[in-house]
């Protein structure tokens, strides 16, 4: 940050908070070479002159250094935190000296603290602007990887010389978009002799997940294996059924009359939803849960969905 240099009314203070805050040089001494950043500025100064004129030519030596004012800023602060005089009052007219010590911070601490808060602002816009652009960033490079993984999926639909390589493509692609949006996901698995292809953390809610691409819509014997699947895990834990192209009518009825349900069904059109952006597949599958525990429908087609965002 590009810093003003202190105006002559703060040098002042400053060197008049100096001199008064320790009546011996020692500790005077002791105090800069705690504060400085660069003890070798403190041996360059002579110390045979008096306190006052000591306390000049290290102003003016910072003054001209390239990270001058900032050394200078943290020098007022340091000398601003003083609070306890008794060191002072132990002297000859202790009294006096302690009173004159605190009028001179005090005389500084006035000027500085709005320059301290304007400081502090600018630090906050700063990072601010950063995070502006980072989100920024952070957006755009979203919106690429979803236009990637958009082109895949498209491939794939176009090339319908082997349906089996589509099947095992549609994990992969899937687990990109769990990552995207930081879902936590978990690669297919086995678990008592059960596939899983794989499983996702949405809400603090524990998802596993299945998907398909038959070239025909899911019937019921395959959403009934899943729910069992999922119906063995705890009970918080619910389940995503991804069908590229759909589910039968007869596993929709079927399947619903289930005594709770705890599979959510996802197809084709909602995957294309999220890969045209116009709708997350946090925000898809959250919707989806809603409309099931409300509703008791487990699948929402996607113009039902948007339509209720």
């Amino acid at each position: 940050m590009n810093m003003q240099k202190l105006s002559a009314v703060a040098i002042i203070a400053l060197q008049e908070a100096l001199t008064y805050a320790y009546w011996y040089k020692s500790e005077l001494k002791s105090f800069l070479l705690r504060v400085l950043s660069d003890n070798l500025i403190v041996s360059r100064l002579d110390w045979n002159t008096s306190k006052r004129d000591t306390v000049i030519e290290l102003v003016r030596y910072l003054e001209k250094q390239h990270n001058g004012t900032e050394e200078l800023l943290h020098l007022c602060n340091a000398i601003c935190e003083l609070t306890d005089f008794s060191h002072l009052l132990k002297e000859e007219n202790g009294v006096q000296k302690a009173q004159n010590a605190k009028r001179a911070i005090e005389q500084l601490r006035t000027l500085i603290t709005p320059r301290q808060e304007e400081i502090e602002k600018e630090k906050i816009r700063k990072k601010n602007r950063v995070e502006s652009e980072k989100q920024k960033q952070e957006f755009k490079n979203t919106k690429q990887i979803l236009e990637d993984i958009r082109q895949k999926f498209l491939e794939l639909s176009n090339d319908k010389s082997d349906p089996q390589k589509r099947g095992y493509e549609l994990e992969p692609i899937m687990n990109k978009l769990f990552e995207l949006e930081d879902l936590n996901p978990k690669s297919s698995f086995k678990t008592t002799g059960e596939q899983i292809d794989g499983a996702f953390v949405l809400e603090n809610t524990h998802y596993l997940f299945e998907a398909k691409w038959h070239s025909k819509p899911i019937e019921k014997i395959e959403l009934v294996s899943f729910a069992d699947k999922v119906k063995g895990k705890l009970k918080t834990t619910l389940g995503l059924f991804l069908s590229i192209n759909g589910f039968s009518q007869d596993s929709l009825t079927a399947f619903q009359q289930r005594q709770e349900p705890s599979v959510i069904l996802m197809d084709g059109a909602d995957l294309m939803a999220v890969l045209d952006q116009r709708i997350s597949l946090s925000k898809l599958i959250s919707r989806k849960k809603e409309i099931a525990s409300t509703k008791g429908k487990i699948f929402a087609n996607i113009q039902e969905i948007l339509s209720s965002k």
